[in-house]
């Protein structure tokens, strides 16, 4: 009697045990990858994107035809919830807190000067003779991997960085004049994006840097309230401020300087996505990057064609003037270095490797 007993309460837990396994293996309750996040073919995964701009611009464009090709490379096991114009989160300065909350999983971002005030000091340092796109961004990740001040800026927000890329470079538009030396815009009101070396700049040369919001930069101009501004560009032409600028100064093939763009990631989002698709979005981090590059490129020729054929002036400094807005801004550098090492910041040896850098890039 008693074996009896004993060989039914085996074959139970066998029976148990083959249930659990079949379970645990079965599409009911997902496959639960190295970070925890259950995965099948049937419950795709949502991923929450903010962005800045509107999805026809430039940015919009290559971001929605990267998101395309994550959905695609995963045969619709991801998709996307996107967010355009700051809809999801309102600021930038708010962007890093919001994607490490999860309100956002993934969120366009630039280098902020409250929050990255040195990846957004060098950034915005005029005249540094940054060589190539390509070369900046090479240059950028290696300073990177040496001083790790650069990269915590954002860690300590909370956050990763994802697909850092170029926008095009920075030259000047001017209403009413040609300007090719220094002294050409004493008095003058010039628009700037915010507080920032070349605010400085501009201030040393006698002009007036006017910090406008996206939204009042075109009535500015119109209105006179400006009378120049970083441009043509791609980000300048969006507000539709292009007709404006008459007379444009080219400071060489990377003007006086690039913007950067690209995009924040929630980590823990990131760590705990499958294997094979966290593969996927390493993979594609280069296209991004690429097609950001190249889009801005050739919006930026576009640009400059549109402004030729229609009759406005393109100045082409020589090395020679070049040479004295250089030197204007070479005070401010230094300025910039000695207000950062006396908050702890290494700034004498990463601008002085930058430098380094730049010199072996060219």
């Amino acid at each position: 009697m008693h074996k009896r007993w004993l060989c039914a309460g085996v074959l139970a837990v066998l029976m148990v045990l083959l249930l659990l396994a079949i379970g645990c293996n079965g599409k009911e309750t997902g496959e639960v990858t190295e970070g925890g996040t259950p995965a099948t073919e049937d419950t795709p995964i949502t991923v929450v994107y903010g962005g800045a701009f509107p999805p026809e611009s430039d940015t919009g464009l290559v971001h929605q035809a990267w998101m395309d090709k994550i959905v695609e490379r995963s045969e619709g096991r991801v998709q996307f919830e996107t967010h355009w114009m700051w809809s999801l989160i309102p600021a930038q300065e708010e962007a890093p807190k919001g994607v490490k909350e999860g309100i956002a999983d993934i969120h366009a971002f630039f280098w902020d000067p409250s929050l990255t005030p040195v990846n957004y000091g060098l950034e915005n340092m005029p005249f540094m003779g940054w060589p190539s796109r390509e070369a900046i961004l090479a240059i950028w990740h290696q300073l990177h991997e040496e001083f790790p001040v650069m990269s915590e800026e954002l860690s300590k927000l909370g956050v990763k960085m994802y697909g850092l890329g170029t926008g095009s470079p920075n030259n000047l538009g001017f209403t009413n004049k040609v300007v090719r030396v220094p002294e050409d815009i004493k008095g003058m009101p010039i628009h700037v994006w915010g507080p920032s070396p070349f605010a400085d700049l501009l201030s040393k040369a006698g002009a007036t840097p006017v910090e406008l919001g996206f939204g009042d930069i075109y009535t500015g101009f119109d209105t006179g309230i400006v009378e120049g501004g970083i441009g043509p560009a791609t980000a300048t032409d969006a507000t539709g401020v292009t007709d404006f600028m008459k007379h444009v100064t080219v400071f060489g093939d990377t003007g006086f300087g690039v913007f950067f763009q690209f995009v924040i990631i929630n980590p823990e989002f990131y760590n705990n996505l499958p294997e094979d698709i966290r593969q996927i979005f390493d993979e594609l981090e280069p296209f991004l990057v690429e097609e950001t590059i190249r889009m801005q490129t050739e919006l930026h020729e576009a640009i400059m064609d549109r402004v030729a054929n229609a009759g406005h002036t393109i100045t082409e400094l020589t090395p020679e003037e070049i040479k004295l807005w250089e030197d204007l801004a070479t005070p401010l550098h230094e300025e910039w270095i000695e207000e950062m090492e006396a908050k702890g910041v290494p700034a004498r040896a990463i601008y002085d490797r930058a430098k380094q850098l730049i010199e072996e890039y060219k």
